[in-house]
């Protein structure tokens, strides 16, 4: 029997993410597995499997601590290793692995061909480089300075013929809710140095002086290839009410910098430029442990391929528990996905779909309701309360942190399924504020309401002719929505059309599909 781990970093938070995870683990231990699910908080698998609709009581829980480093080290205690989160570095140190991607990160530490030649030239080192290790967080949107976890490592090679004199340059900023951070920096096992970072003063000179990084000195040996680890105290932002972040972070690092005195101005005045003196792609530092890395749609798997340099990345689409399309009808409209708000990340645009619905209603469509169905955390309590405000005086139901049930006599009593994500994005520069599969959608569909759904991302794929309606503006959301009220031959037509398409993603296919990656990864490596 194989022993099997599962892992997502957010199993409490119950949203797609999860339940594609969730689908996994079931339908491993249904083929006869020994699953487990390794999480950083306990939670209660049956309630969760109500939630997602899903049956996880075959499996077992194992709680590890928060970090990429005590994840990767409970993945060797297993045959094979199945990673399902969302962004996440950790690096699979069991015989097998497999990585299921909901969208990949942009490719970061590393500037090829002649223009890294050039600022090495220029600014940095001939006889230095370096590589990434493990415990990096990928940068902040335009910071150019990366998190590290608890315990983060880089390569120092050097092919001087002296010893060489370094700074890691760590960032002095951290939140005061999350306390000093004692950092101790590690050479090749042996602690170099120790300093604390953050809990400064709040004065002016206090904030100017946060803003330059701390420079740890450190000696590379002559003519060698040295590990420098990063080790300190971490913190979650999210359980620090600090923002929708569910990241284990420890202090900002912002390079390397050698003993040029150009280099050491740009490394600490652009610390993008710095981290581009690696030789390699940080993102490959964990991908290249994993032996095959799963797309969960065509959409998907094109970022895959080309952004990471996958040949070929098996589409998965993530499992559907397809609901049956015998509900009593009703002129309802509903639209599910959790609530936060575009600086947030990937919003579902409830607050677009209620501006659309007043419009509905402004051309004359007044019998029609519309039910939102999505989680609301502390972090999200703010863009919920927006979107009821805009709401006032329409007839629009809110169902905040429901329960399956609720969730599917919401989508058993709707005519018609909205869906928003990615409206208003620019799909050329940010494709990962698309919606990159649907699963919501596909249910919707199942239970025989007709999806009328933003043009973008994975939902092109789903939502196909004759089987729903793809919109790019509010004022097509309004006409086709419109034209479907007046129209209950077209309604019914395309309702049946709905039901047919979503069987293509029910959870026997999806199982299907799972049972031959898994079975192609540990099939190869048994040869």
């Amino acid at each position: 029997m194989t022993s099997i781990a599962v892992y997502n970093e957010y199993w409490e938070t119950g949203g797609g993410g999860e339940m594609f995870c969730g689908g996994i683990a079931q339908a491993l231990a249904e083929a006869g597995h020994q699953v487990t699910v390794l999480a950083h908080q306990a939670f209660d698998i049956e309630a969760l499997s109500e939630r997602l609709s899903l049956d996880l009581t075959r499996c077992t829980l194992s709680i590890v601590e928060r970090g990429p480093a005590a994840v990767s080290a409970a993945s060797a205690e297993h045959d094979l290793f199945v990673n399902g989160s969302y962004l996440s570095p950790v690096v699979n140190r069991a015989a097998h692995g497999l990585y299921v991607v909901h969208f990949p990160s942009r490719p970061w530490g590393r500037t090829p061909g002649r223009t890294a030649n050039l600022y090495r030239s220029v600014v940095g080192s001939t006889d230095l480089r370096f590589e990434w290790g493990e415990g990096f967080h990928e940068p902040d949107g335009g910071g150019g300075t990366v998190w590290t976890s608890g315990e983060a490592s880089i390569t120092v090679i050097s092919g001087a013929d002296e010893p060489r004199r370094v700074n890691v340059l760590l960032g002095r900023s951290r939140p005061a809710a999350a306390g000093p951070a004692d950092v101790e920096v590690v050479v090749d096992g042996e602690v170099q140095a120790r300093t604390t970072i953050g809990g400064g003063s709040s004065t002016l000179t206090g904030r100017i002086r946060n803003r330059i990084p701390e420079a740890v000195q450190l000696t590379v040996p002559p003519q060698s290839s040295t590990v420098v680890t990063i080790r300190c105290n971490v913190f979650v932002p999210d359980e620090l009410g600090l923002g929708p972040d569910h990241r284990t972070l420890g202090v900002r690092f912002h390079g390397i910098e050698v003993d040029s005195r150009l280099h050491s101005v740009a490394s600490r005045l652009v610390p993008s430029l710095n981290h581009r003196l690696t030789n390699q792609d940080a993102t490959s530092v964990f991908l290249r442990s994993y032996d095959r890395v799963a797309s969960n749609s065509e959409f998907t798997r094109g970022y895959v391929e080309s952004w990471w340099g996958i040949e070929d990345s098996p589409v998965l689409y993530p499992p559907v528990q397809l609901r049956p399309a015998d509900g009593d009808k009703k002129r309802s409209i509903a639209a599910v996905g959790r609530f936060f708000g575009k600086d947030a990340g990937h919003s579902k645009k409830q607050l677009e779909l209620v501006t659309a619905f007043r419009r509905l209603r402004g051309s004359g469509i007044e019998d029609w309701t519309l039910d939102l169905v999505g989680g609301v955390d502390q972090n999200a309590r703010g863009y919920f309360d927006e979107v009821r405000r805009a709401a006032e005086g329409l007839p629009i139901r809110f169902h905040a942190n429901a329960e399956g049930s609720v969730r599917d006599r919401v989508l058993s009593e709707a005519s018609i399924f909205w869906h928003a994500t990615g409206f208003g994005e620019d799909p050329e520069r940010s494709p990962e504020l698309m919606e990159h599969f649907g699963i919501s959608t596909v249910e919707a569909m199942s239970s025989g309401s007709v999806p009328v759904v933003f043009a973008g991302g994975g939902q092109n794929e789903i939502v196909t002719d004759g089987a729903g309606f793809r919109w790019r503006t509010l004022d097509e959301l309004v006409a086709t929505t419109r034209r479907l009220t007046e129209s209950p031959e077209l309604l019914a037509t395309t309702s049946a059309g709905a039901v047919a398409r979503a069987q293509t993603f029910g959870f026997a296919a999806f199982a299907d599909r799972l049972e031959a990656i898994v079975g192609e990864i540990l099939d190869a490596n048994e040869g």
